[in-house]
């Protein structure tokens, strides 16, 4: 384990997240979201984050003397781990796309992180293949690879998943949640079918690039944590498990701006573009399955300042065409 008197305060406050019943009219099924961004940082990756160094500390048996950690973020996870490593003060290098959202990249640099950039142009993949070629050209630096690495996957089976099932005060029928590494969407569904057998698999996906996708990668804006990487490539933890997978929703960021807008000014709460597609799916199921259904999710942050601003552009833009088409 991690030295207790230095990361006592990120420990208790991790995990055991709210779970929010989102309403969803009389006619359809119920839906339920984890509140993530109640994490110490603002997101799931806090878990994710603290149980892949974890694991790493106890291989170690806690000596943290020159150890330099390695990943690659799109954003979220990189704010966890610079926080990790500052409170165990050790290195961190961190590899992410120069299209990383302003915002972000200051958190993790304020936090003392090292910070490699890979041309947008390249995607994520890039981004991916950039860390493991300083891994491979530099042994001294301990990669997190947090595609392969199982601590991702078990700590949502361990975590996220034991909570949900807790905390459900029905019996859930379907789990959905994007893709991204995969962790959270098969960690927690690992869990969830050992006590709902019945409940089925959904996934969602970037439109602009989804998972298995034969295109190259691209720079095109996308719900954050989606993780479509390009040239057929798939996540491990998914491959895996395919054929457990009922569907795959492609939602476009578009779509997402228009649902947080929505949720909004519903509920006051601005949850950010990978929480508004898993919602826009969750819709989706509990429309087509009826009122005695519930359909279980993740709402892994809040909106960026990056994403709000989207936002507010998106309706900018909307409002001002409504307006020329009514001339």
């Amino acid at each position: 384990m991690m030295p207790e008197n230095s990361i006592s305060s990120f420990e208790s406050s991790l995990g055991n997240t709210s779970l929010l019943e989102v309403p969803n009219g009389g006619k359809n099924g119920r839906i339920f979201a984890k509140c993530e961004w109640e994490n110490p940082t603002g997101s799931i990756k806090d878990r994710v984050a603290y149980h892949l160094i974890n694991a790493f500390m106890e291989d170690r048996k806690n000596n943290t003397e020159e150890i330099k950690f390695l990943e690659y973020t799109g954003g979220s996870l990189g704010i966890s781990l610079a926080l990790i490593a500052n409170i165990l003060d050790v290195k961190l290098k961190l590899v992410l796309s120069e299209s990383s959202a302003a915002s972000t990249v200051r958190r993790i640099k304020d936090l003392g992180a090292q910070l490699h950039f890979v041309e947008k142009e390249k995607g994520f993949l890039g981004v991916i293949n950039a860390a493991k070629d300083i891994a491979a050209n530099d042994p001294s630096w301990s990669f997190l690879y947090q595609h392969e690495n199982r601590a991702n996957l078990l700590c949502h089976y361990n975590t996220t998943g034991v909570e949900l099932v807790n905390q459900i005060p029905v019996n859930i029928n379907a789990w959905v949640a994007s893709i991204g590494t995969g962790g959270t969407l098969m960690g927690v569904y690992n869990r969830l079918t050992e006590h709902f057998p019945q409940a089925i698999l959904y996934a969602t996906n970037p439109a602009e690039l989804a998972y298995g996708d034969k295109a190259p990668p691209n720079s095109q804006k996308k719900f954050s944590g989606s993780g479509g990487l390009g040239y057929g490539q798939k996540q491990r933890f998914v491959m895996e498990n395919e054929d457990q997978v009922e569907k795959h929703f492609r939602i476009s960021y578009e779509e997402c701006l228009s649902c947080m807008n929505d949720f909004y000014q519903r509920e006051g709460i601005k949850i950010g573009s990978s929480s508004a597609a898993n919602l826009i799916a969750a819709r989706h199921i509990s429309m087509d399955k009826g009122n005695t259904h519930c359909t279980a999710t993740i709402f892994p942050a809040l909106a960026t300042s990056e994403e709000w601003h989207d936002v507010e552009r998106y309706i900018a833009a909307k409002h001002s065409s409504t307006l020329v088409g009514m001339d």
